[in-house]
């Protein structure tokens, strides 16, 4: 049953991001739908889809903090992964069937010199189990339908990617690196390609996504059996994801001039024009947009602090 927000209760006021810990076995959009139903929250998006299989972070922003999803889509993404060699599968993971295979097991050497090759700007071609959309639907969707389609290769950034362990001839632990749209699954993939042995990705994990940390997430069964209250004290300011942007406060007098979207000269005289920028009171965001000759004109405005006073 979905809880019905009353118009006093706290948690319409509740902006920020919750850090989720994903269960193998969901979607992203499941577990959005298990957090709208469990407090009432209409407005919930999140940051950096999870596919059904994989595990780990899944950034959700409440409320108005929806509104700075934009500023992580584009973050560093740190995955770890068992690379399986010796077979490659439809899926490009464990979860599919196999298509190819061989008895070739490279040395541990030739395995980091081929994945360290990667590192950098790559064309990456997805794999089919992904969530990018295709006419509205999601890829993996469609491949479990049995649908036909086409997907296009893309421009990725992969920062590092390490050998962590060789766990036995078959098996690698490694962590990678990137930035918006890589995938793990194409990365055992052509490494395994490359290797001459084939190779697919198994027990994916998402270790960080932008400013957040597996470290400081919460599983999706323990929220579940939260209190509302517990909940809420798990909630991450709306401004986590803004701190690394030039920001510039302003004072009470002109709170609700930049909320009523007008432009603000900045008295503290900014070294240079930016073309992203945010203003706060205290430690309040009221609103983003770009600084120009000394002028922050504002693009979105927050409705938080009005709530908060």
């Amino acid at each position: 049953m979905i809880r019905r927000l009353k118009k006093n209760d706290p948690l319409n006021d509740l902006h920020g991001w919750l850090i989720v810990n994903k269960p193998s076995g969901i979607g992203s959009t499941k577990v959005v739908s298990t957090i709208k139903k469990k407090t009432g929250i209409r407005k919930i998006g999140h940051a950096g889809t999870l596919d059904p299989d994989a595990t780990g972070i899944l950034a959700l922003a409440l409320g108005e903090a929806t509104k700075t999803v934009r500023f992580i889509g584009d973050a560093l993404k740190t995955y770890r992964f068992v690379m399986r060699l010796g077979a490659a599968t439809d899926t490009d993971d464990s979860s599919g069937k196999t298509i190819k295979k061989s008895s070739l097991r490279p040395e541990t050497q030739s395995i980091i010199e081929v994945l360290k090759s990667f590192e950098g700007h790559i064309s990456q071609m997805p794999p089919k189990l992904s969530a990018i959309k295709i006419n509205g639907t999601r890829a993996y969707k469609l491949f479990y339908e049995g649908s036909q389609f086409e997907l296009s290769a893309r421009k990725v950034f992969v920062k590092d990617i390490h050998v962590l362990e060789r766990k036995n001839k078959n098996e690698i632990i490694i962590e990678f690196t990137c930035g918006k749209g890589g995938y793990v699954r194409s990365i055992a993939r052509d490494a395994g390609k490359l290797l001459g042995c084939y190779g697919h990705a198994h027990n994916i994990q998402r270790l960080t996504c932008g400013p957040f940390n597996i470290k400081n997430s919460i599983g999706l069964d323990q929220l579940e059996m939260m209190t509302l209250l517990e909940l809420q004290k798990q909630v991450l300011p709306t401004e986590t994801v803004l701190k690394e942007l030039p920001n510039f406060h302003c004072e009470a007098k002109d709170i609700d001039k930049i909320l009523n979207g007008a432009t603000y000269k900045i008295e503290e005289i900014p070294s240079q024009d930016y073309d992203l920028a945010w203003i706060r009171f205290e430690n309040v965001p009221l609103a983003f947009g770009k600084v120009k000759d000394k002028i922050f004109f504002p693009s979105r405005v927050f409705n938080i602090f009005k709530t908060q006073s």
